[in-house]
């Protein structure tokens, strides 16, 4: 009974302003609950490949970058030494 004698005294300002401060928090609970589960979504891939071995193909990829840069640097080495063999049989003859 207070409760409603209390709303009563109150002017039309104050209970509009209420309702509408009511209406705002329950939209920004809403969003909040919205992106949480948006941010939960968003992660889970990267939750599971960590369980079914993420690290292992990330180390897969850094080995896969290692060995094109070794091989480009083997293929250059190989180049140098076709270079220097032809130059050596070039100064025989």
């Amino acid at each position: 009974m207070r409760i409603v004698i209390s709303y009563a005294r109150k002017s039309k300002f104050k209970l509009l302003l209420e309702f509408f401060k009511a209406i705002f928090m329950s939209v920004v609970g809403f969003l909040w609950g919205l992106c949480l589960a948006i941010f939960t979504i968003a992660f889970l891939p990267f939750q599971q490949a960590s369980e079914f071995g993420f690290w292992k193909v990330k180390n897969a990829i850094k080995l896969f970058i290692f060995y094109r840069k070794e091989k480009a640097l083997i293929e250059r080495v190989n180049e140098n030494i076709a270079k220097q063999e032809r130059e050596n049989a070039g100064g025989m003859k």
